[in-house]
């Protein structure tokens, strides 16, 4: 295919996609503020968001698979070794009030 013809291509299938995102957008702006909205946009205004999340979410996972893991064993390790100890040192400092008082269910819930 002539380079003319791909650079076309290209830029028009870029163009569509930005308008496919900005509708999105858009639309789910006048959603939150209440706009007038007929339930077909809603539906497909939904479709249109979880495609372009679970895009992104693809591209996320498909980064870290090509970039392997952004933090060594040991480094993990560590991590989780300084959250139990936090952990353990606020159980031994009598911190179960904080605990009761975080695990409540609200009132009136």
């Amino acid at each position: 295919m002539p380079v003319a013809i791909e650079s076309i291509l290209l830029r028009y299938v870029k163009n569509k996609s930005d308008h496919y995102t900005s509708v999105a957008h858009f639309n789910r702006e006048r959603i939150r503020r209440g706009a007038t909205v007929d339930k077909a946009v809603v539906k497909k205004n939904l479709g249109r968001l979880t495609r372009l999340y679970l895009k992104a979410e693809h591209e996320r996972q498909n980064g870290y698979l090509k970039d392997g893991p952004y933090i060594s064993s040991e480094e993990a390790v560590a991590l989780v070794s300084w959250d139990l100890i936090q952990s353990a040192s606020l159980l031994r400092e009598g911190a179960d009030d904080v605990l009761v008082h975080f695990y409540r269910p609200l009132a009136g819930v």
